[in-house]
């Protein structure tokens, strides 16, 4: 006689259970692929940039030619645009990155590089003259189909701040069709002019410290009453020229130059709000 175990052998019941487990076993697999895939997907999506760069030449002050990074946000637009200039150290990664900041909050970035053909001469320049590149870049950023020509800005370090200020194209009888700026934007400029009667809007940070720029002529020329465009001076306690450019810690002239990481991560949202307001 068969016994009760050999007549009703277990066998079909563990292999059944083992295909139920296997399915789940491969369902698990299948969901711990695609959240896999996913995660690449996302990734890539992430580090692959929105934007697209290249070099340009554009006209600058008198017969000269100004070399420039255009950075812009994919898509037709049309875009606002802003106009970057570099400061007294230089064009380095501190303004690549700034432009391609600036291209993934959906801005066109023009950066200029001051130094190109001039040399380090061009220090020497009146703000006047690096205001005029100033003008020529917004008139190259007019003609290109994908910037709107109605929301164009400034953006400009140290000395290249001071020539900001200096940004009145409607002087050059050739420019004087254009739309004006709609927004200035100057990192620790000596502040050489009263700052009333400004026909953009402008926004200036500066540390409390500087000793290249110092506040207190900045706060001496701030308008005293209402003016048609806003003007707001912003000081970072504690923090001296550079406060925004990683790493930094030197004397250039004389000059102190430290980088401050609160003041920095503070600039950006201060720039970041200041064009939402008045580009967007």
């Amino acid at each position: 006689m068969l016994s009760l175990d050999r007549a009703i052998p277990d066998q079909p019941f563990t292999t059944s259970f083992g295909f139920v487990r296997e399915m789940n076993v491969n369902r698990r697999g299948i969901v711990v692929f695609i959240q896999t895939v996913i995660a690449a997907l996302t990734v890539i999506m992430i580090a692959t940039p929105a934007f697209s760069s290249e070099m340009v030449t554009i006209k600058g002050s008198g017969q000269d030619t100004v070399i420039a990074r255009l950075t812009k946000p994919d898509g037709k637009g049309p875009f606002p645009a802003m106009i970057l200039l570099h400061g007294s150290l230089g064009l380095d990664k501190h303004y690549d990155s700034w432009a391609e900041r600036l291209a993934s909050w959906g801005y066109v970035a023009l950066l200029l590089d001051s130094f190109g053909l001039r040399g380090q001469s061009g220090l020497s320049d009146p703000p006047s003259t690096r205001a005029q590149d100033i003008c020529y870049a917004k008139s190259y950023l007019n003609d290109l189909p994908f910037v709107d020509p109605k929301r164009i800005g400034v953006i400009g370090w140290s000395q290249r701040g001071s020539s900001a200020l200096a940004a009145l194209c409607a002087r050059f009888p050739s420019l004087q069709e254009e739309y004006p700026l709609r927004a200035v934007i100057t990192f620790y400029p000596y502040c050489f002019r009263v700052l009333a009667g400004l026909d953009f809007p402008l926004l200036i940070l500066i540390g409390e410290l500087d000793d290249r720029s110092p506040v207190a002529i900045c706060m001496e020329r701030m308008p005293r009453n209402r003016t048609p465009n806003e003007v707001i001076l912003k000081v970072y306690p504690r923090a001296y020229h550079g406060f925004d450019v990683e790493g930094i810690d030197t004397s250039y002239m004389d000059h102190r130059f430290r980088y401050n990481p609160t003041a920095a991560a503070d600039s950006i949202i201060q720039v970041k709000t200041f064009l939402a307001k008045h580009l967007k």
